[in-house]
């Protein structure tokens, strides 16, 4: 609550939150696309969480003000549509507030900022590239969509007006990281590959 009450968010509001470098693999125009299209057809109010910083930050903000959507930087305490908040070192706390997650990468290997949101239980949705859908169980522990602006968009305006399926998403999301991703597991599995090699 603290860290909502610091980005002026109420209770009622809907905080969606990118978290990554600005840079061009991880395609934040996509997520301002995406947000805008949202806002202009969401019933609930919602506001973008923009964490991070990078080589496209600059273009990304003029981005935002192209599609007339107000914005702060480093100024957590506006009335904005779109936070920028540049890097933090409490993400914990950042997903903590957040309602919901969102990836949309270009390209993708593992995706931390999508099991940590799940780990947070914070619902998540992604576009469908790299490892995502080897983590996230489509349409149980996350959703997982193209990177049609339309697509995405349905998808994400699912989880912005159904707080049931933003409950179920969340808690099962922590489940699924819970049983694949946590330090036990990692454990378990760098042991049972030793002994792999060692039989071998």
């Amino acid at each position: 609550e603290n860290m909502r009450v610091k980005f002026n968010v109420h209770n009622e509001t809907i905080l969606i939150t990118i978290i990554g470098r600005i840079v061009p693999v991880k395609n934040h125009q996509l997520f301002v696309d995406v947000f805008s299209y949202c806002k202009n057809r969401s019933s609930r109010v919602i506001k973008a969480l923009i964490v991070g910083d990078g080589s496209e930050t600059k273009k990304i903000i003029n981005y935002v003000e192209n599609n007339n959507l107000t914005y702060s930087y480093k100024d957590l305490n506006k009335q904005c549509d779109v936070l920028f908040t540049s890097w933090r070192s409490d993400i914990d706390s950042v997903l903590a507030a957040s309602d919901i997650v969102c990836q949309t990468s270009l390209n993708e290997g593992t995706p931390v900022s999508i099991i940590e949101s799940m780990a947070a239980e914070t619902a998540s949705i992604s576009t469908n590239v790299g490892g995502v859908s080897d983590i996230i169980e489509n349409n149980y522990s996350g959703i997982v969509c193209s990177k049609e602006v339309s697509d995405y968009g349905d998808n994400l305006l699912k989880i912005i007006e159904d707080d049931n399926l933003r409950l179920k998403l969340a808690k099962n999301g922590k489940s699924v990281s819970l049983d694949n991703f946590s330090y036990n597991k990692l454990v378990f599995n760098i042991e049972s590959l030793y002994k792999k090699l060692l039989i071998s």
